[in-house]
């Protein structure tokens, strides 16, 4: 519902993970040689595995079409900041993007939404520049105040009910939020906090759908999976 209307460019640094787990499985049954439980990774190393994974060169789709996801048990809703269901995240990970995102070969975050960040010599406070081209499905660009949106008055917001709302705090503390332009947002934490760039990750809400929504207390019901 929420799709941008823009490549997902950061999903090619997945596919070369895919392609290594894909190596690492295939059987080496052909020719009715050697043991059919003996994988490639027998006979290559971590290394080139990771080599061969990062020389995949993907072909980038045509926009639009539909994705079909089997699931056993139906989502709870569609909502980042109140869904719990591994059913819904499944779903909304096709929906919605966070500032960065996690390099699936190195583990390490890594910008999405977000082009760069810097930190403070304490390390208290955060600042993100945005990339100019991303945009909700609608059209709408995606802005700071999106971000800012998504996390003061969603996540910390005590009627939107969000198990996020305690998550991301430290020490009991909220994390303040302020968009400075429409493509700068900084986060000011209480106290230095290692795995920040994990709360950072946060997906994207928009602001121009979604706050009068909020503002009547109607999230839920308004992102639900649509069951009576």
């Amino acid at each position: 519902m929420w799709k941008y209307d823009v490549y997902r460019t950061a999903q090619k640094k997945n596919l070369p993970f895919i392609v290594g787990m894909i190596a690492v499985t295939v059987l080496q049954s052909c020719g009715g040689k050697g043991d059919a439980s003996t994988t490639v990774a027998d006979k290559l190393t971590r290394e080139q595995l990771d080599s061969i994974g990062r020389a995949y060169e993907p072909e980038i789709g045509t926009y639009g079409g539909t994705v079909r996801l089997s699931l056993s048990a139906d989502p709870d809703g569609f909502s980042p900041a109140t869904s719990q269901s591994g059913y819904s995240r499944d779903i909304m990970q096709f929906i919605y993007e966070g500032l960065v995102t996690t390099d699936p070969v190195t583990l390490k975050h890594v910008p999405h939404i977000a082009e760069d960040w810097t930190v403070s010599d304490d390390g208290k406070e955060w600042t993100f520049g945005m990339r100019n081209d991303v945009y909700f499905s609608d059209g709408v660009k995606l802005s700071a105040y999106d971000v800012e949106f998504t996390f003061n008055d969603v996540i910390y917001n005590e009627k939107v009910r969000s198990g996020l709302n305690h998550n991301f705090r430290i020490k009991g503390k909220k994390i303040d939020v302020e968009a400075i332009d429409s493509t700068t947002v900084t986060f000011t934490l209480p106290e230095p906090f290692a795995p920040f760039l994990t709360v950072a990750g946060m997906s994207i809400m928009p602001k121009h759908t979604l706050k009068e929504v909020v503002e009547n207390g109607d999230l839920e019901s308004y992102l639900s999976n649509g069951a009576d």
